[in-house]
């Protein structure tokens, strides 16, 4: 990993940190001025500048708001959703130089690929599951190079068979849940900003896990009634659903 994609991390990890009460009531705008400014991302300028970015778009005509009048707790935790799923999407806009070398340090797939015969990954997953993604894996490996696409292709397989393993355990998992719209939005802007096609798969993948980003920080985890862009559809052209 590139000393730039750890200061990316760090920016990350840092942000979800960030409560209202360290920034002090302010609207979406003002907070997202206040982010480019930190001096804390002076060494990732750009990485300021999308979560800026991003913290704007999830708050626009979504469910997701950033309310200056409600009472300091419900700010807090508004500020924390908006901050880290903002944070996500900044973090990978920031992507590396594609498409990478198949095994190099970067490459998330081959490290996959190391990780499929540890213990841990032979106990939850079943030889079908784990035969899918090797399968995936020496594919997308074949011409030596790994694409932007076949990485989030990957993200959506290993959704779709994580959901198969909850479902053996009995247990719940975050694709239980509908995305948010604000998730949805802000995912449509990353594929359309990395010049990928918007797949419903790709966008339904991707706002469930800035979804459960947010959860793990606050326990709650989001509706089930949120709406689903259609294919093809403008995140503007879905019904505002918030109260």
């Amino acid at each position: 990993m590139t000393d730039q994609n750890l200061d990316a991390q760090r920016a990350w990890e840092t942000a979800q940190n960030k409560t209202a009460p360290e920034i002090t009531k302010q609207t979406v705008n003002e907070l997202a001025e206040r982010i480019k400014q930190d001096p804390y991302y002076a060494s990732v300028p750009e990485i300021a500048e999308s979560i800026a970015k991003y913290m704007l778009v999830l708050t626009d005509n979504t469910d997701l708001v950033l309310d200056i009048a409600a009472d300091d707790d419900v700010y807090e935790l508004q500020a924390i959703e908006i901050m880290t799923k903002a944070s996500f999407f900044a973090v990978m806009q920031d992507t590396k130089d594609f498409p990478l070398e198949a095994n190099s340090l970067d490459d998330y797939l081959g490290q996959a690929l190391r990780n499929m015969n540890s213990d841990v990954v032979q106990q939850l997953l079943s030889e079908e599951q784990r035969q899918a993604l090797t399968d995936y894996i020496n594919e997308a490996h074949e011409d030596g190079l790994v694409t932007k696409e076949e990485l989030f292709d990957f993200g959506v397989l290993q959704s779709k068979i994580g959901v198969e393993t909850a479902d053996r355990l009995g247990v719940e998992s975050m694709e239980d849940y509908e995305p948010s719209l604000s998730s949805q939005k802000a995912a449509l802007t990353l594929f359309e900003a990395l010049d990928i096609e918007p797949t419903e798969d790709r966008i339904q993948n991707m706002a469930s896990r800035a979804d459960s980003s947010s959860a793990m920080l606050s326990g709650a985890f989001p509706q089930k009634s949120a709406p689903e862009l259609e294919q093809g559809a403008s995140p503007a052209d879905v019904p505002d659903q918030s109260i």
